[in-house]
C-alpha cells in the first residue's frame, strides 16, 4: 500500500511568520521607536531601559501565547492521526547535516516517514517494518532537534535513529513497538 502524502495539519500564516522571528522583533522595535525617547527624557536613559526591557519581554510573551496555542492544536490534530514531526537518519551516518526532518506516522508494526523538502513541501514516503527498539532514548543534540530525545530502532532496512519529543516517542512505542 503506497500512500501519496501523510497529510500533516497545515501551518497557518501566523505560525510561519512567528517561526521566521518577525513577531519576536516587532514588540522590541515598536517600544524602542515610540516609547524609549519620551520615557528616556522623563526618567533618564538607564531607568528607561530598565523599564522597557521587561515590558518588551512581556509584550513578546503576550504575542506568542496565541501562536503557541495554534501550534498545540495543530500538533494535537496530527497526533490523533498517529502523526508527529521528527528528524531521522541511518545510525551509520556521522554528519549532523544528514538528519532528515519530516513527519512519521506510527502504525501497528510499521513506521512511515515523509521528509520535508524545500520550500514547505513533502517528499516521498519511506516505510519501515520489523521494528525493534535498541537501547533507551537519549537526549538529542541541540543541532539535531533541540529539546528532544533520540531513539535507535532496528528495521527491515537497517538501523535508524529517530529524534522527536518524549510524547511523540511514547506514541511511537505504543503504536509500533508494542506488537513485537
Amino acid at each position: 500500500m503506497r500512500e501519496v502524502n501523510l497529510k500533516p495539519a497545515p501551518r497557518s500564516w501566523v505560525e510561519k511568520v512567528y517561526d521566521l522571528g518577525s513577531l519576536h522583533v516587532l514588540p522590541a522595535a515598536v517600544i524602542l521607536l515610540f516609547a524609549f525617547p519620551p520615557l528616556s527624557a522623563i526618567v533618564g536613559h538607564w531607568p528607561a531601559l530598565a523599564i522597557l526591557i521587561p515590558a518588551t519581554i512581556a509584550l513578546t510573551a503576550l504575542i506568542s501565547l496565541p501562536v503557541i496555542s495554534m501550534q498545540r492544536r495543530r500538533v494535537a490534530r496530527d497526533t490523533e492521526q498517529g502523526l508527529f514531526q521528527c528528524a531521522l537518519r541511518g545510525s551509520e551516518s556521522t554528519l549532523k547535516r544528514q538528519w532528515a526532518r519530516g513527519y512519521v506516522k506510527a502504525e501497528p508494526g510499521r513506521l512511515l516517514f515523509q521528509a520535508m523538502t524545500e520550500p514547505n513541501g513533502l517528499g516521498h514516503i519511506e516505510s519501515y517494518s520489523g521494528l525493534r527498539l535498541i537501547g533507551q532514548p537519549v537526549k538529542a543534540n541541540w543541532f539535531t532537534f533541540p529539546g528532544r530525545r533520540v531513539i535507535t530502532i532496528s528495521t527491515d532496512k537497517g538501523t535508524i535513529m529517530l529524534a522527536a519529543s518524549s510524547a511523540s516517542l511514547r506514541l511511537l512505542t505504543e503504536k509500533c513497538l508494542s506488537n513485537r
